[in-house]
């Protein structure tokens, strides 16, 4: 499933929950090094909000 929103103009598309939770979360080295750390706090931001109205079916059928 794919996620997005728009903040200060920009859209940000997530692939999928794995990705969108990785660039919701604090940047982690690992993150980083696999490619998934978000590229701004801003983007950062809007995958914090995306997160937050991702549905609990939705989470539990990614575990």
């Amino acid at each position: 499933m794919n996620y997005s929103a728009t903040a200060r103009g920009k859209r940000s598309h997530f692939r999928d929950l794995p990705i969108l939770w990785a660039k919701a979360m604090p940047r982690r080295a690992a993150d980083e090094l696999a490619g998934l750390a978000a590229d701004s706090e801003v983007e950062c931001a809007v995958a914090q909000q995306v997160l937050a109205e991702v549905p609990y079916g939705d989470l539990s059928k990614n575990h």
